[in-house]
């Protein structure tokens, strides 16, 4: 059995914050067609280049001549959600959501919101991230990236104290319940695109916890094998992160540097 000190824990412990954070940021569904407004097109220009605020104000332009415009309130909403404004993004979705019950991106896109504004200790905002995350794929079967952000929401209610309060773990019934649903997410975003990378990664954070160490090496070594694939969904935060997972912490740190220099 494979001894791991407090300190790798804890590094373990927060790469699925990092990632789900930087996955949401390159995987929020701005909607570019169905909507036949100019200022939906000038605010996505904006978001595009990181100017949120003026975004908005587009869009908050487009909103007063086409109030029943579904498109530019999620495209307003992930303007909202890039600021961490993560109340008005909510808002703005569910008026997506009441104007076009079928959209399936709006839903994601409210699910990622209570997802942030949720942890361990206040799981209500996660509830409400696994309900969004399923009415997506309800809408929307083959919706890849709501399968994995659903896993990891399901991976973070694993608690670590759990985890080592015995060893090998003994998880409550609850948390194998976790457990299972996480792994059949990963696993489904894993048969609907092999290219993902990153559940690779999830899985091996999955095993981690649950103690089985050698199953877990095994798929931190998969997702590292495709290094550009995450460098391509992720950039090099991301791929630190994953290295930290797999206790390469001196790569990490180079990873970093690299991010702080791009």
């Amino acid at each position: 059995m494979r001894y791991v000190n407090k300190k790798t824990r804890n590094i373990v412990g927060i790469v699925l914050v990092i990632l789900i954070g930087l996955v949401a940021y390159s995987t929020v569904r701005v909607v570019t067609a169905e909507s036949k407004s100019k200022y939906k097109h000038l605010g996505i220009a904006e978001y595009k280049d990181g100017n949120y605020k003026k975004a908005i104000e587009y869009y908050n332009q487009g909103i007063k001549s086409n109030p029943d415009d579904a498109c530019l309130f999620n495209n307003r909403g992930l303007a909202y959600y890039s600021l961490e404004q993560y109340d008005k993004a909510i808002s703005d979705y569910t008026k997506a959501i009441e104007l076009k019950p079928d959209f399936a991106d709006a839903y994601y896109n409210r699910g990622l919101a209570y997802f942030r504004k949720g942890s361990y200790y206040n799981f209500e905002p996660r509830k409400k991230a696994i309900s969004d995350f399923t009415k997506a794929i309800e809408l929307k079967p083959d919706f890849v990236d709501a399968y994995y952000a659903r896993a990891v929401t399901y991976t973070e209610q694993i608690h670590y104290h759990h985890k080592y309060a015995a060893i090998p773990p003994k998880f409550p019934s609850e948390d194998m319940d976790y457990y299972n649903k996480a792994l059949a997410d990963y696993t489904k975003v894993l048969d609907l695109d092999p290219s993902y990378v990153l559940a690779y990664q999830g899985r091996g954070n999955l095993f981690y916890r649950h103690g089985d160490w050698d199953l877990a090496d095994r798929e931190y070594d998969t997702a590292l094998g495709r290094e550009t694939e995450i460098l391509k969904k992720v950039g090099y935060e991301g791929l630190a992160g994953v290295y930290n997972s797999r206790g390469r912490n001196n790569l990490a740190w180079g990873k970093l540097e690299e991010a702080i220099s791009d």
